[in-house]
């Protein structure tokens, strides 16, 4: 297995355009993170919900993001098959690890967003908040994403 099919954001061939969007969302992230407790709206018995919704949809975003640049990565690469339509309804390998790499990635910035939270005064960094509410945002992102194209594709 070649380095570029195992991991597609290594390819000296990847451009830096793919990847803007995924480093908007990691400082929107930070920038939401970076304030203060009582600087953040307060939204009475629904305040709990909507805060880890919000982490849902944030990374989700980012996780869509992050597939997006593995993907247009891969597809550049010099792999065989490599950008190919598949249409059966089973995710190629090179889907699979695109899902599970920016899922990784995305927990992996979660871990360093919540390390950073920790040092907001009034705020905390939460096991909680990266293992339940962000990777979960980001597997489905990722899979949003995927699916939407592989159902775009489908229909050309």
């Amino acid at each position: 297995m070649s380095s570029q099919s195992f991991c597609p954001f290594m390819s000296r061939s990847a451009r830096l355009v793919d990847w803007v969007p995924a480093l908007a969302l990691m400082v929107l992230i930070f920038v939401a993170s970076s304030r203060p407790e009582n600087a953040l709206p307060q939204f009475g018995i629904w305040d709990y919900a909507l805060k880890k919704l919000g982490h849902v949809v944030g990374y989700g975003f980012l996780g869509a993001a992050y597939f997006h640049a593995f993907r247009a990565a891969q597809a550049r690469s010099r792999e065989p098959g490599a950008g190919q339509v598949v249409t059966s309804p089973e995710a190629p390998p090179g889907v699979r690890m695109s899902v599970a790499l920016a899922w990784f990635l995305a927990l992996v910035y979660a871990s360093t967003d919540e390390l950073h939270q920790r040092f907001v005064p009034g705020r905390h960094g939460s096991l909680l908040d990266i293992l339940v509410f962000d990777g979960l945002g980001a597997a489905l992102g990722a899979l949003a994403l995927w699916a939407v194209r592989h159902a775009r594709e489908r229909l050309r």
